[in-house]
This record gives structure tokens, sequence and C-alpha cells, in this order.
């Protein structure tokens, strides 16, 4: 889902259809903005995926409440 509430601009993350395990294992918390992927600000799905890539390791900015948190993110596609 893409958030642009005139505070924060990116993707609203979500739990997977797995009850959340994927999700929480990489970091994420109800409510999380991914702000950026790898340096490059997101503002749409298709940022996201192109800044994703395929498989391997990204760092991830999320907006957790106001505050810019950075997370490691593992990918298995």
């Amino acid at each position: 889902h893409a958030a642009g509430n005139g505070r924060v601009t990116g993707l609203i993350v979500s739990p997977g259809s797995d009850g959340g395990r994927a999700f929480a294992a990489a970091g994420f918390a109800l409510g999380d903005v991914i702000v950026s992927i790898n340096g490059q600000r997101i503002s749409s799905l298709e940022q996201a995926r192109a800044a994703l890539g395929q498989n391997g390791e990204v760092n991830v900015i999320v907006d957790r409440g106001g505050m810019a948190v950075p997370l490691h993110v593992r990918l298995n596609r």
C-alpha cells in the first residue's frame, strides 16, 4: 500500500499469508512504512520491486511512529 499523509511517503508493510512469521523475523512491526531500500527513496511498489532485485540482503529504512528505523533484511523469493 502506498502511504502519503504529508509527513511520510513510502510503502506500508503488512504480515503475509504465513501469519506474520517472516514479517516479524525481518524486524518489521505493524504500521511500519518503508521509506528507503538500499539508499533509494521509495514511494511506489514499482520502485520497491526495482530496488529489491531477486535474492540477497538489503538495507531498509522504515518510519516507525515518526522515527527512522534501519533494518537489514534477507530476501528469499
